[in-house]
């Protein structure tokens, strides 16, 4: 009996810090967890057409198997994100025992008017959206050649002189990410915005990780507070 009262106050602890990180809405089971959708580009698709009529083809196995394999792709999604968003769904899942509502970023103009987890960086068009918000202290950067980490971010700080620009840029020795919280509108408070997002696929995971598996350190620090944290991972 002393055991179940004791996990009862523990649970009852954890949840109300829970909803005081993310919010009201995660209550009413409506914080959205966004993910960035996409389709083959039509030019690339008529080339390919022109080589490999039958559409169910367009992509194989990475693998080289006997069998034929068919799948229909009119949308897909990257792997890296698909694992980020298992990682926020099953930590809203594990605390709500309800699965979180999913949505593609294709939805995003109606995401704007709720609170929502948002995986990718320039790939979701949610995170573009809280870009436009945030841009005070967060701004887009890409270099003018072509490269893998050509994309990188600059952040404006506060500093004893005044302000400051922080560039951070991915490279092959490590990726840089980041895990952000903002209220867009501060007539309406209970409207949330988290990102999870990295200048790399591994990045946007570790980010990913960081909210789900940390959050009760994130909600230490930060309360009910906005905040931009930046990550490298290695």
């Amino acid at each position: 009996m002393i055991v179940r009262l004791s996990d009862f106050y523990r649970s009852v602890s954890r949840n109300i810090r829970f909803v005081n990180f993310f919010g009201s809405d995660v209550v009413r089971n409506d914080i959205h967890v966004v993910y960035p959708e996409f389709k083959l580009d039509p030019l690339v698709r008529a080339e390919a057409e022109k080589v490999i009529q039958d559409n169910q083809r367009l992509f194989i196995k990475s693998s080289a198997e006997d069998e034929v394999s068919r799948v229909d792709i009119p949308l897909c999604a990257a792997s890296n994100d698909l694992r980020a968003l298992t990682e926020i769904s099953s930590m809203f899942a594990e605390i709500t025992q309800v699965p979180p509502p999913i949505s593609s970023d294709a939805k995003w103009d109606q995401l704007l008017e709720k609170s929502f987890v948002s995986i990718g960086f320039s790939s979701n068009i949610a995170t573009l959206r809280w870009l436009r918000v945030a841009d005070t202290k967060i701004k887009r950067c890409d270099d003018d050649e072509i490269a893998r980490y050509s994309e990188y971010i600059t952040i404006t700080v506060a500093t004893d002189s005044g302000k400051e620009e922080l560039t951070f840029k991915s490279d092959d020795t490590g990726e840089i990410g980041i895990v952000a919280k903002l209220r867009p509108d501060p007539n309406r408070p209970n409207i949330i915005w988290f990102v999870v997002a990295g200048l790399g696929p591994d990045a946007t995971i570790g980010a990913s990780m960081l909210l789900s598996r940390k959050w009760k350190k994130l909600h230490k620090m930060f309360g009910r507070d906005d905040f931009l944290l930046v990550l490298r991972t290695k």
